[in-house]
């Protein structure tokens, strides 16, 4: 192995990790988000001036090691899963590193075509992994003043200013011949940050002045640790836990919702005389309507489903969970998703996906005011379409259900949330995470979060939240991924561009 390749494996292993730790890491569980400003300068330098073959080699070699490292709290999940999801989120990168050639002479074109063919490759993965939007703009969802400009762009936008922040700096440290360049390119950054932090600035001033009513909302947050048998003595004591806890937060304070996080009730208690007794007589009791996640059996299998229950102990509402996890919640029927499961011995339940979005009326039970909210449950917080389907209905906020205890690292709880928080600023709508050990947190319609709710993590609580309904639609709402597929053309007309060039260069 020559200098050479030593020095480029170490650049991409620089640039891999740089990569990781710009998100909830081992060492931080908020990640260090400026590192994503730079991390992609080595990924360019060993890109510059290769052949396709070697592009695709070292674009693999990023993105399978960087997210090998970045969804390592996946781990004690499933390994398989882990190696899978690892795998395919790595195909990003390859897509980018094989379309990768920039002109030469022509810095304004490259500028505009390296990000938006890093957006258009992204894009191209969410589609393949049917909406799971997990993108490099996840990773500054703590910059508040950044990610507003998700409500106009999606995700995608702040991936956009990343990828161009890191391509203009890599221009001006390794390309720049002179000082003009170097001072053009040096521009060409403040400029766009200048006019990115702007806009943050402005749509926050403009989101603090909603009037709205509030509605008061209290999650349970158990951290009960389901692994293992759950024999009819144990799902018992579950529930007994839950009504102990349930009662407690009542004692002293005018509610308009209690929710139970995701699988709550592992089982249909419906079914069972004896929990629905207990549940429902809880629900009279306090007077107040309930969310409750727990498994459904109907004639089609089993859901895994949120149940709103009236006031008055009446099931007025249920929704069934539709994006299902492949090799977790079932195995998709082709031979593919069937040799892996067999090969990696996966024994999965086979969970039926529901059919209708999780749209439920709620009446405050203070104030009389009535609103619509959506549900989601567990990895449907990774699908922006969710969120953007229920905002266009009319949906003042949305609730996620999720039941996370399997994770061992605080940092897979934070990543996890990152998705809502980016999908409460693209939609200009609030979300409440209910998690059984966390992290269960009120994020507002500009995707702010209290700081100190991250103290919660894997703790028994109850919480409290005053959330203020939204129904004001954003832009990215609108339009949706109009600006990938912006990109996605120009990746196109670039191509042809750079073929046309190289032809009548070597003619």
């Amino acid at each position: 192995m020559s200098n050479r390749d030593i020095v480029m494996i170490l650049l991409v292993l620089i640039s891999a990790f740089l990569f990781y730790l710009s998100f909830p890491n081992f060492i931080s569980i908020v990640g260090f988000s400026f590192l994503a400003w730079v991390f992609a300068i080595p990924f360019f330098i060993c890109l510059e001036n290769k052949k396709p073959l070697e592009r695709l080699g070292i674009g693999f070699a990023f993105g399978f090691i960087a997210n090998l490292l970045a969804v390592n709290w996946m781990i004690p999940y499933s390994g398989p899963g882990y190696f899978l999801l690892s795998f395919i989120l790595a195909g990003q990168a390859v897509i980018f590193a094989i379309l990768y050639r920039p002109l030469n002479n022509k810095t304004l074109l490259n500028i505009l075509y390296v990000p938006s063919l890093w957006v258009a490759s992204e894009y191209l993965r969410k589609s393949l992994m049917m909406g799971e939007s997990w993108d490099l703009g996840h990773s500054q969802s703590f910059d508040i003043h950044l990610i507003q400009v998700a409500n106009l762009f999606g995700s995608s936008g702040i991936s956009f200013v990343l990828i161009l922040i890191n391509y203009v700096a890599y221009l001006v440290l390794f390309q720049s011949k002179d000082l003009r360049s170097k001072v053009s390119g040096l521009i060409t950054m403040v400029v766009v940050l200048v006019m990115v932090y702007s806009y943050g600035f402005i749509s926050l001033q403009a989101k603090d002045q909603s009037q709205a009513s509030e509605f008061k909302i209290c999650v349970l947050q158990p951290n009960i640790d389901y692994r293992g048998d759950l024999t009819k003595k144990r799902i018992v004591d579950i529930v007994d836990a839950y009504i102990v806890l349930t009662r407690e937060a009542v004692k002293d304070t005018r509610l308009d919702l209690i929710v139970w996080p995701e699988t709550a009730i592992p089982t249909d208690f419906m079914r069972d005389s004896a929990l629905q007794k207990k549940i429902m007589s809880l629900v009279r009791d306090t007077r107040i309507p309930f969310l409750i996640g727990s498994i459904r059996e109907d004639n089609n299998g089993l859901h895994n489903s949120a149940i709103f229950v009236d006031a008055n102990g009446n099931i007025k509402q249920v929704y069934d969970k539709r994006h299902l996890i492949p090799l977790t919640e079932f195995i998709p029927d082709s031979l593919f998703w069937k040799k892996f499961a067999q090969i990696f011995d996966v024994d999965s339940p086979h969970l039926v996906a529901g059919v209708r979005a999780g749209m439920m009326d709620l009446q405050s039970q203070r104030q009389g005011d009535k609103i619509r909210f959506g549900v989601a449950i567990c990895s449907e917080d990774n699908v922006s379409q969710v969120f953007r389907d229920y905002s266009q209905g009319g949906a003042g906020f949305v609730i996620v259900l999720l039941n996370n205890g399997w994770f061992s690292q605080k940092a897979g709880f934070v990543m996890h949330g990152q998705h809502s928080v980016i999908h409460s600023v693209e939609n200009s709508i609030p979300t409440i995470r209910v998690a059984n050990s966390g992290w269960s947190v009120l994020i507002d319609d500009a995707g702010r979060v209290p700081r100190d709710s991250l103290l919660t993590l894997q703790q028994k609580e109850f919480l409290y939240f005053n959330v203020t309904p939204n129904t004001r639609r954003s832009l990215y709402n609108i339009i949706g991924d109009t600006f990938c597929l912006l990109c996605v053309g120009f990746v196109i007309m670039f191509q042809f561009i750079t073929r046309k060039f190289s032809i009548r260069k070597s003619g």
